[in-house]
């Protein structure tokens, strides 16, 4: 081969070395921001599940005062429903944000538990409209089913935050 011909042969594979340097560059990149975009997801789905925990762990604490005071006649209803409607309206805020940051599953138990919580709230309503008996184990029935929807969204929420990723 002459020396034109081993020149155009030297240029070529420079050429095509390059192009497979800039796709390998390239394909690393992309790389990479899918990764920071799957941890910035993880990251913000996180801090939604532990605001959502915070709020429904208040809620808990909450209906338990407010149900145990009403078991033993203590009540004071007009301020009783007062702190249970704030204790609604700081777990809606919680759940608007799970349903936003999902994935669906998460969004779906964290519904389950708000809509336990205002079954609660209900029949802490009816207190004064029920026989103690009755009252007392629709209490206690409330009670339950909320804390049971709190650990499966629990259980979600983790499996959400450690389980593979079907959003990238």
């Amino acid at each position: 081969m002459d020396a034109a011909g081993v020149g155009l042969v030297s240029a070529t594979a420079a050429v095509v070395g390059a192009a497979l340097g800039a796709a390998g560059a390239i394909t690393a990149a992309v790389t990479l921001a899918r990764s920071e975009a799957r941890e910035s997801r993880r990251q913000a789905r996180r801090e939604a599940y532990l605001a959502f925990l915070d709020a429904a762990e208040d809620a808990t604490q909450d209906l338990g005062r407010v149900t145990r005071a009403l078991s033993v006649g203590r009540s004071n209803y007009p301020a009783i429903q007062e702190r249970v409607n704030g204790v609604s309206r700081a777990l809606r805020r919680h759940v608007s944000v799970v349903l936003i940051e999902g994935p669906e599953e998460a969004a779906v138990a964290a519904q389950r538990f708000s809509t336990a919580v205002h079954a609660w709230q209900a029949v802490l309503g009816e207190h004064q409209h029920m026989e103690d008996a009755e009252w007392a184990w629709a209490a206690d029935v409330a009670a339950t089913a909320a804390t049971e929807a709190l650990a499966e969204f629990r259980g979600t929420a983790r499996a959400a935050l450690h389980g593979p990723d079907k959003a990238f």
